[in-house]
């Protein structure tokens, strides 16, 4: 901040705007190192999502879907696999539904998809 000399008349009002001003910048740079550990510390507990391809079988996670079970509890936790189509972008991906699954939007984000591994019985 500029101030003039001949605005301040007592150097003591002088001395109170130099100190508010090393207070702000010294603050700046508190919440800045702050910002900086919470980022670091966010970024440690991130998971990187599964790296699906294209032809690749994945499961959908049942959770937003209307079940026919009586019983949330007891219903399947994962959909049958599907095929993935095509990756619009890099969080999300669009499935070959089936036919009886038309009013389903058939891109999912990778959060709601799990890798499908194949059987070896």
């Amino acid at each position: 901040m500029i101030y003039l000399e001949q605005d301040i008349a007592f150097s003591h009002a002088r001395d109170f705007i130099v100190d508010l001003d090393k207070l702000q910048s010294t603050l700046k740079e508190e919440i800045a190192k702050a910002q900086r550990q919470y980022q670091l510390s966010t970024d440690s507990h991130q998971q990187q999502p599964p790296d699906f391809q294209v032809r690749q079988l994945v499961f959908i996670r049942s959770q937003y879907f209307r079940m026919t079970c009586p019983s949330k509890k007891l219903s399947e936790k994962y959909l049958r696999p599907y095929k993935i189509i095509a990756q619009p972008s890099p969080q999300s991906f669009t499935l070959h539904l089936l036919d009886t699954m038309r009013p389903i939007h058939p891109v999912f984000h990778v959060s709601m998809l799990k890798p499908a591994i194949p059987n070896t019985f």
